[in-house]
């Protein structure tokens, strides 16, 4: 039996192993189970102010995942993982306070509940397309040790990701279909209309103060 997945290990750099990320392949933009996120949506509906799902909190929700998703698709070690879905759960409510300041304190429980999903989900075993490490081959997942260099190149890739793509939102660049066609399969069409204007609304107004206050966005140069 293989345990070597499910320890801290030596492995080559990911950087230099992985192809670029791809947010139009890669980004998931919620690894909740579709059937969860519709069921949240649902409640959401019915008792908007208990933290379930609503557009502003959701869209919220995809612009959270982003780095994080940079952050998993590369991996590193468990200490790692801890601080990419840390950053997930400060994200959000500071994401949904921009588009309303009263969904702020409701989308930390929402912030909750999706931290300990992904704390879950995302680690052990490393068998889902949204595991730690996802961008290398399953046989090859797991915890590893990189040293503070490459850890540094890795957070500021997902940076400087989040900052092109919420850009290309804001100026209508992006294609969000790519990037939401599984999650809102299950969502009825008003919902995902306004959904789509909110993530919108949400990038124009992070592209309109410089990304001023992001929770994780602030790059280290590089030494040298």
């Amino acid at each position: 039996m293989n345990v070597l997945p499910f320890l801290d290990k030596e492995m080559a750099r990911p950087t230099e192993l992985l192809t670029p990320f791809d947010p139009q392949r890669s980004w998931d933009a919620d690894s909740t189970p579709p059937a969860l996120a519709a069921f949240s949506r649902k409640i959401g509906q019915l008792f908007p102010g208990i933290g379930a799902r609503t557009p502003e909190i959701e869209a919220a929700i995809v612009l959270a995942s982003l780095m994080h998703d940079v952050a998993y698709y590369y991996g590193g070690s468990r200490s790692e993982k801890d601080d990419a879905d840390s950053l997930f759960r400060q994200q959000i409510p500071f994401f949904a306070s921009l588009l309303n300041k009263e969904a702020g304190p409701v989308a930390r429980v929402t912030a909750f509940v999706d931290e300990m999903a992904v704390t879950i989900g995302g680690g052990h075993p490393f068998q889902e397309d949204y595991s730690w490490s996802y961008g290398f081959e399953k046989a090859k997942r797991g915890y590893t040790r990189i040293d503070q260099t490459e850890a540094l190149k890795i957070r500021c890739c997902a940076q400087g990701v989040f900052r092109h793509v919420v850009r290309e939102i804001s100026d209508r660049k992006f294609v969000l279909s790519d990037v939401l066609r599984k999650k809102l399969a299950a969502a009825e069409p008003d919902y995902r209309e306004k959904l789509m204007a909110a993530v919108v609304r949400l990038a124009e107004e992070l592209a309109n103060r410089d990304f001023k206050g992001v929770p994780g966005l602030q790059c280290e140069e590089e030494a040298g």
